[in-house]
């Protein structure tokens, strides 16, 4: 995820910062306006998502070099080079390791993601009923495009 911090993020820093900043003033507004329990849901929603986006990063961090420290200890990987010398080819182990790791974290926020903002099932069913236009398969066959077919 280090990845993340360096490339994508680092480019459209700007732009991330002025959205989370107009989304807190969004959720002011909200309980000023009178809907306290909808900018409450989303303050907290909001706030356990900045919270996870900021220490997941920094977890991913140690348990990779935890790992790598445990799988030199066993002999998996190659110790570094020395300061002056050009730094090895990345062993087939270490990246299996960061794969891994950046797997089972990715899941961990989107589950987690998900926990905070809440997954409605009659939402979704209801957005499939909504028809946005119709159009014609093969011959006289009538196909609806619904709001979540159109989501996929």
């Amino acid at each position: 995820m280090n990845f993340l911090f360096k490339g994508f993020i680092a480019r459209y820093w700007s732009f991330f910062c002025t959205l989370l900043i107009l989304i807190a003033i969004f959720i002011v507004l909200l309980d000023i306006a009178g809907y306290r329990y909808g900018a409450q849901r989303l303050a907290r929603s909001y706030s356990l998502s900045l919270g996870t986006l900021m220490l997941l990063p920094l977890l991913y961090t140690a348990v990779l070099s935890m790992l790598n420290s445990l799988a030199r200890r066993r002999g998996m990987l190659t110790p570094a080079t020395a300061p002056g010398e050009e730094a090895a080819a990345e062993n087939k182990v270490e990246v299996q390791i960061q794969r891994f790791a950046r797997i089972v974290f990715i899941l961990v926020a989107v589950i987690l993601l998900t926990n905070y903002w809440g997954i409605d099932t009659q939402a979704f069913k209801t957005l499939d009923e909504l028809n946005l236009y119709r159009s014609r398969a093969a011959g006289d066959v009538v196909e609806f495009v619904t709001v979540v077919y159109s989501t996929l």
